[in-house]
């Protein structure tokens, strides 16, 4: 056992698979998650964005919660995957759950943020014809920068906001 010990505070799935990884290389860690994430309930408008999926010229994700939640909601209105949409993500994790779905899908190989994100190539050229749209699916709240940046280059963007973030109840 290596000397060192960790104190994991993600969410509690995402604090299992680590645990298993630092274990793997004989490293002790806890679990204390410091944050849990809640599905929103579908409003209308959000159904509306959905069935007009075909109308954006590229869709972010920005969060593992929000390609899990945004697929459960893409099975529920197409049934057979846009082939011709542009999925971007700021990171390699959440870019993998979407292409193992079968979507074509782009990040950044160096860095997992919006500033890398924004860097992209794809994503520019995805943003470059006329009257761009974009959709951005997060969480509820978060950074403007994306969608700022984007607007400054033309975009229109919406926001799909799927979970919540809560702090857990623990009991003193």
């Amino acid at each position: 056992m290596k000397p060192w010990r960790v104190l994991i505070t993600r969410p509690t799935a995402d604090s299992a698979v680590l645990a298993a990884l630092l274990a793997e290389q004989q490293i002790y860690s806890s679990s204390l998650p410091l944050l849990e994430i809640h599905a929103l309930p579908e409003t209308p408008a959000q159904r509306s964005l959905m069935l007009n999926l075909d109308r954006y010229s590229a869709v972010i994700v920005v969060s593992k919660p929000a390609a899990v939640l945004g697929l459960q909601r893409l099975d529920q209105y197409w049934p057979q995957p846009l082939a011709e949409q542009h999925w971007f993500t700021v990171g390699a994790g959440t870019g993998q759950i979407l292409a193992d779905y079968g979507l074509s899908v782009s990040w950044p190989e160096q860095g997992d943020d919006s500033e890398a994100l924004l860097e992209l190539e794809a994503l520019r050229e995805a943003i470059a014809g006329p009257d761009p749209r974009v959709l951005i699916m997060r969480g509820e709240g978060g950074r403007e920068l994306l969608a700022e940046r984007l607007r400054e280059r033309g975009a229109s963007v919406e926001y799909l906001e799927l979970y919540r973030r809560e702090l857990p109840h623990y009991l003193p």
